[in-house]
């Protein structure tokens, strides 16, 4: 049984493309609109040729061209004359007039939301390239990864106020017992493998064109999020989640799944032991109206390409997501435990700490330091603690601190080396119990992340 052979069967389902005429200039004139994107036509129509078949949810698109049809231009600052432009670009607004290049700009949109773009891009042309050694009909002999990559960066930036973040807040919602695995960074569990997307890219499609005679089945939960949210959220497909810690969890109806992941208890369960090589990766199957495997797609060994995981997070927030991913590697931290308040009375501190050593200064600064400039002394530029404030309320939202507690973190960190200061009292009770004893900053871990944040403050300050 072949995949091409099975696509051939459902020929007659596939969606006719529209014959839209169009002028040779006009035709060399959006060309040069898509490349100056860094898209390209081709390209973004050998991709229709896989995505643009599939039916997208009608209340998901509607809300979909409501939000990204508008376009905003929004200063970087008060008075900077960089403005930041989100809004409709070639690729978008022919996919505001063609339904097809929808569905493709839609999808395309949610992969590169979850996924680094370069691997993502790296996977997807693997993939076409598997599709044509497969004989599927109508795939490209030669994808072109640039181009690939170029589409999707222009998907992302043209479609970037769309708020995947509540899709994949839904799905993760329905299983508060696991909620340490979608916190943890680089979750596998929001990740999908090579193979899940090849598999996924023809699998779907075929169950939503034979929804009462196929079935998808994955055999672990590695990128459940992704999965749900690109079947269930996007495509309308029925999905069941089989023994997760919080019980069998079904997206739309639970009588007769489209689309079925195993939860596996024995599956790796912890991040820092984590690697691509050990961890299962799932095999996802096609199965028939008589769970008959039809088509399985496994992970190949020799796999050069591992798709990165890096979901695309608002600035308000960020800083809460990141801290909650990191104290929840080893146990479930309640969102209310005092353990972020303080860090984050810590982390403003030691930015209150670290521009007292630093400067801004009003230019671009240089890679090599024997070739900085002088600056006068009256023209650093000084960073008031309240726009640190600002920022951390931006970074930090939905954790409440203590502003008066700020003070003492600052006197208790005042000259003490930067690359030596202690932990707070909650983050080194935490980190015992969780069998780790080094409680100084050592690059590496909590400590090193949490320097990064703490100069996230100052940038957005």
């Amino acid at each position: 049984f072949s995949l091409s052979l099975e696509l051939a069967n459902l020929a007659h389902l596939f969606p006719v493309r529209a014959g839209i005429a169009y002028t040779t200039e006009s035709i060399i004139t959006w060309a040069r609109e898509l490349k100056r994107t860094g898209s390209d036509f081709l390209v973004e129509e050998d991709l229709a040729v896989v995505f643009g078949r599939a039916r997208i949810v009608p209340l998901l698109e509607n809300h979909f061209r409501d939000v990204v049809k508008i376009s905003s231009f929004v200063p970087l600052s008060g008075d900077s004359e960089i403005v930041l432009d989100a809004g409709p670009g070639p690729t978008l607004r022919r996919a505001l007039k063609d339904a097809r290049y929808m569905a493709t700009v839609i999808q395309l949109s949610f992969l590169a939301w979850m996924h680094e773009e370069t691997t993502l891009a790296a996977a997807l042309t693997e993939s076409m390239l598997t599709r044509y050694d497969q004989r599927v009909q109508n795939a490209t002999s030669d994808p072109d990864y640039e181009g690939i990559l170029g589409t999707l960066r222009a998907c992302i930036s043209q479609t970037s106020q769309f708020p995947w973040e509540m899709l994949m807040s839904l799905v993760e919602s329905k299983f508060p017992k696991s909620v340490a695995w979608f916190h943890i960074i680089g979750s596998p569990l929001k990740i999908l493998s090579p193979n899940l997307l090849l598999g996924a890219m023809d699998y779907l499609y075929l169950v939503q064109s034979l929804p009462e005679d196929r079935i998808i089945v994955v055999d672990n939960q590695m990128g459940l999020v992704p999965i749900v949210v690109w079947g269930y959220c996007i495509l309308g497909l029925t999905v069941l989640v089989k023994g997760s810690p919080d019980g069998d969890v079904a997206f739309g109806r639970e009588e007769g799944p489209q689309i079925i992941i195993n939860w596996s208890r024995e599956w790796e369960m912890h991040m820092w032991s984590w690697e691509a090589k050990n961890t299962s990766v799932p095999v996802i199957s096609l199965l028939d109206g008589d769970m008959e495997v039809l088509l399985s797609t496994k992970p190949d060994d020799s796999e050069t390409v591992e798709i990165e995981g890096q979901e695309i997070h608002r600035l308000e927030g960020y800083g809460t997501t990141f801290l909650r991913g990191l104290f929840n590697m080893d146990s479930i931290i309640a969102d209310d435990h005092p353990i972020y308040a303080e860090s984050v009375q810590h982390l403003i501190a030691f930015a209150i700490v670290m521009l007292k050593s630093t400067r801004r200064v009003p230019f671009p600064g240089v890679s090599d330091p024997r070739k900085q400039p002088e600056v006068p002394e009256q023209c650093y530029m000084k960073v008031e603690n309240i726009r640190l404030i600002a920022s951390s309320e931006a970074l930090f939202s939905g954790i409440t601190f203590d502003k008066k507690e700020i003070n003492g973190y600052v006197e208790k960190l005042t000259g003490i080396e930067l690359g030596n200061l202690p932990l707070p009292p909650t983050i080194r009770s935490h980190l015992d119990n969780g069998g780790k004893k080094d409680k100084r900053y050592n690059n590496h871990g909590v400590d090193g992340s949490l320097k990064i944040l703490a100069s996230m403050i100052i940038t957005f300050a």
